[in-house]
């Protein structure tokens, strides 16, 4: 399962694993407690510094970026299930991460063009 660091101005605010990774974004369950960390002085959604590190076709890797709030839910009494969605995304992270998260369908589709070009 992928882990990520969310972190703002160099202080971690948030360390664990995340579920529904896609190059979108991706889902962390929480406590409730941990929810006013997320928000400005204002009360609004803030965005932050993430680092994702996952396990795939090309060995270990560590994608960065931007992410903010996308929406949550509270899944228990003391727990709540936020959804995260890239702000911050380079184009060559968004690729790799594509290709460690689906490599066998990445295989399945290099041979279709292959067939089509024939």
């Amino acid at each position: 399962m992928p882990s990520v660091v969310l972190s703002k101005n160099d202080e971690v605010i948030f360390r664990g694993l995340c579920e529904q990774l896609s190059p979108l974004g991706f889902k962390c369950e929480l406590p409730l407690s941990a929810l006013d960390a997320f928000r400005d002085q204002c009360g609004r959604y803030t965005t932050f510094d993430v680092a994702v590190t996952l396990t795939g076709q090309h060995g270990r890797v560590t994608i960065d970026g931007e992410v903010g709030v996308h929406g949550l839910y509270r899944c228990s009494q003391t727990q709540c299930c936020v959804n995260f969605r890239y702000v911050k995304l380079s184009g060559e992270n968004r690729r790799l991460m594509a290709e460690q998260l689906t490599p066998a369908q990445d295989s399945d589709n290099v041979a279709w063009l292959e067939r089509k070009a024939q």
